[in-house]
């Protein structure tokens, strides 16, 4: 029974030094500041080096007509006496008594010694080695019994501002300034000129005042030690914690006042200070990362690493399947699902990412900048200083799985009644989810993050995701005509060239649909404007970019493309001698893959005669390879380009050169010499004869595309209708 008793006293009584310790300083002395006790240090240069002598003394400072018995007590940082000093069991001081024998040690049993001494003052002195000092005197303890009067008690730590202080990170705001209802300071600790080994912060003591605006107290809050935080350097304050922020009067200010105590219970001198003006009212600004978008999955992947897409590990990780960022259409993101994709995304909110300069930081919410961790009121734009604690997720109405990364989590319920997991935000990791296994269709996301007021952003961001079915080749109709020219009146007039391709198009294949690859209003993060899922319900598609000398998008799009191939698309290509340039755009984009770049491997594979619409206007037809492709010949009288009517011929085309890879399809037609003054020498006519300006390239499966290193638009119209004709249906044959 007795035991029992002793053990609920032991449990109570610890509970209560806990209790005590969580609001005020465990290490602190019962320091009087009416004490007698004076201490003082000193630096002393050695002379040598970074050595020095550190000299500390502590005096009592008591009237001098009166006689005194003093016995004084130390404690050091690392608990170990000073060479020379010798206590007894209860560690107060011994001294030689008068008339001692002090050849004696005052270690020996056999010495004269007593506690007890009349001196007023006691100094000690540590010797540093390489600029470090082992131990000094962390606090001093004393016990005085005058001639006539009861025994006094002092006790003081020594002052340790100039060995080791600390300093106040506030979240960056001028002092005085205007923050929301919950902020994040960080304490850190600051080494002097004297290094003393192990002496390291045990925690920060901190309280909340009320001050006016020169900051002369209004009330004073009560101290609460850092031990009770979750990091003893990290201090998280706002209107559910205690101490709690509440909202200023308009003549009041809310004061942030700390100092450090170190593991041996020394206390700085020097308190630090922050005021502020704390207002309710804000909350941030949630945000999607488009550029964290990206997937990966049998339908969903490109062949090269591009250097855009976060660097997670993706699986499987080999040199011809690599993650790329999700498409966009005009409602939503896309992807052709499959059972093995996988989806990546990120959130965040406005803040988060930005660039740190010499004055200011500007916010980016680019994820690729630095994390700056600022907290801007969505509503004005203006810093208010708080900090996110929190995501609240949603997905498809109901709350956002519970991912492993993600840790304990809690369901939510907003103003509206709507579900919510909310995820504590303890690294990056928890503002980022892979999915796998979602179904086909429509899925929405949506974010909100919760910041240190405890308030959750009440304008959640929505994100779309269509994951739509591979179509297989044998349910594909139609023809796709891509437009990615612009309009220009002399050489690529818009309406005559859509008109000339709505009239060559073969329609036995199905409808015709034209896109106009200019006029779409939406792009993704990689400025791609054409999606596998739209280029899959169709059995070919015809891209052209005739304007001569105007650069091709197609290696923006080219993922899609690819993907489209790969996948037994089949797509016919028109151009001038711009193609050569968009080749070698795809050469370079794909670190030179094959496949990625329409069959060709090396830039000296492709040319091209000129890149003036007004020299070698030689080219006049593009001749079949075989008698399976009918000639195309160009149209040199009643043409839409008034200079090929004069001259009788075109001048940039592109010529393919090396056919190890590709089939050739078409020969360059060339004009004879002599013709016109407009014509090849017959030195050029010779070497111009053999050229190649169409080719074919077969994909694994059953994808194809012919490449036409001239415009389909500059030919006669009824011998492009009938050549499309036999190139669309050479495209399809595998298919049938």
């Amino acid at each position: 029974m007795a035991d029992r008793l002793m053990t609920v006293l032991y449990v109570v009584c610890i509970i209560f030094l806990l209790t005590a310790c969580a609001k005020h300083n465990p290490l602190k002395p019962d320091n009087d500041p009416n004490a007698p006790l004076v201490l003082t240090e000193e630096k002393v240069l050695s002379g040598n080096g970074s050595d020095y002598t550190y000299r500390q003394s502590a005096k009592l400072n008591l009237p001098k007509d009166k006689e005194y018995l003093i016995a004084w007590r130390i404690t050091t940082t690392d608990s170990l006496l000073p060479d020379g000093i010798v206590t007894d069991a209860e560690g107060w001081i011994f001294h030689y008594t008068t008339n001692a024998d002090t050849s004696i040690p005052l270690s020996s049993p056999a010495c004269q010694r007593t506690i007890w001494t009349s001196g007023l003052q006691q100094n000690w002195e540590f010797a540093s080695a390489n600029g470090k000092l082992k131990q000094i005197i962390s606090k001093v303890e004393v016990k005085v019994i005058p001639s006539a009067g009861k025994m006094a008690e002092y006790c003081k730590t020594f002052p340790m501002d100039r060995i080791f202080g600390s300093k106040m990170i506030p979240p960056g705001f001028e002092q005085g300034g205007t923050t929301g209802m919950g902020i994040h300071v960080s304490l850190r600790e600051i080494y002097g000129d004297i290094f003393v080994e192990g002496l390291y912060a045990h925690h920060f003591m901190y309280r909340i005042n009320t001050v006016d605006l020169n900051q002369n107290i209004l009330q004073s809050g009560q101290w609460y030690s850092t031990l009770e935080c979750e990091n003893i350097r990290e201090l998280y304050i706002n209107t559910q914690t205690t101490p709690s922020l509440v909202p200023n009067q308009p003549d009041e200010y809310t004061q942030l006042e700390t100092y450090l105590v170190s593991r041996q219970g020394m206390e700085e001198t020097t308190h630090h200070k922050i005021y502020f003006k704390a207002k309710g009212g804000f909350h941030a600004k949630t945000l999607v990362y488009p550029r964290h978008l990206y997937g990966m999955g049998q339908y969903h992947y490109i062949p090269y690493l591009d250097e855009s897409v976060p660097s997670i590990p993706i699986e499987p990780q080999s040199s011809t399947h690599h993650s790329t960022n999700l498409f966009k259409d005009e409602d939503a993101y896309t992807a052709i699902n499959s059972s093995d994709f996988k989806m990546y995304l990120a959130w965040g909110w406005h803040g988060q990412y930005g660039r740190p300069g010499v004055n200011s930081t500007t916010i980016t919410d680019d994820p690729f900048d630095k994390v700056v961790n600022l907290c801007p009121d969505e509503e004005t734009d203006v810093d208010y200083y708080s900090y996110i604690t929190h995501f609240d997720l949603q997905m498809d109405g109901q709350p956002f799985p519970a991912l492993a990364q993600f840790g304990n989590t809690q369901i939510v319920t907003h103003s509206d009644g709507t579900l919510w997991r909310r995820v504590k935000y303890s690294n990056l990791d928890c503002s980022r989810a892979t999915l796998t296994e979602l179904s086909n269709g429509l899925h929405t996301f949506r974010f909100s993050v919760v910041d240190g007021q405890s308030v959750y952003d009440p304008t959640p961001v929505e994100l779309k995701v269509n994951l739509v079915p591979y179509v297989p080749v044998s349910q594909r109709n139609g023809i796709l005509i891509i437009d990615d020219d612009i309009s220009n009146a002399s050489f690529c007039p818009e309406a005559k060239v859509d008109s000339v391709y709505q009239a060559i198009t073969p329609t036995v294949y199905g409808p015709v649909v034209q896109f106009d690859r200019a006029s779409s209003n939406y792009t993704d993060m990689k400025n791609r404007r054409i999606s596998p899922t739209m280029l899959q319900n169709y059995k070919a598609v015809i891209y052209h970019c005739d304007y001569p000398t105007y650069t091709s998008n197609y290696s923006l799009d080219a993922d899609g493309m690819y993907l489209y191939l790969m996948n037994g698309g089949k797509l016919v290509i028109s151009g001038a001698a711009n193609i050569a340039a968009m080749i070698n755009a795809l050469l370079m984009q794909s670190k030179y893959n094959e496949q990625y770049s329409l069959g060709f491997r090396n830039a000296d594979d492709v040319s091209i005669t000129t890149n003036n619409m007004l020299s070698q206007p030689y080219f006049v037809s593009a001749n079949g390879a075989s008698e399976a492709w009918p000639d195309i010949p160009l149209n040199i009288s009643t043409s839409f380009v008034s200079l090929i009517n004069s001259r009788h011929g075109l001048g940039p085309v592109t010529i393919f050169n090396n056919l190890e890879h590709v089939s050739r399809v078409y020969r360059y037609g060339c004009k004879i010499p002599g013709t016109d003054n407009y014509s090849p020498t017959q030195e050029q006519y010779s070497q111009y004869i053999t050229k190649t300006v169409g080719i074919e390239y077969i994909y694994p499966g059953s994808g194809k595309v012919v490449v036409l290193g001239f415009p389909l638009s500059y030919m006669q119209q009824p011998n492009v209708n009938l050549a499309l004709q036999k190139i669309i249906d050479n495209l399809l044959s595998s298919d049938m």
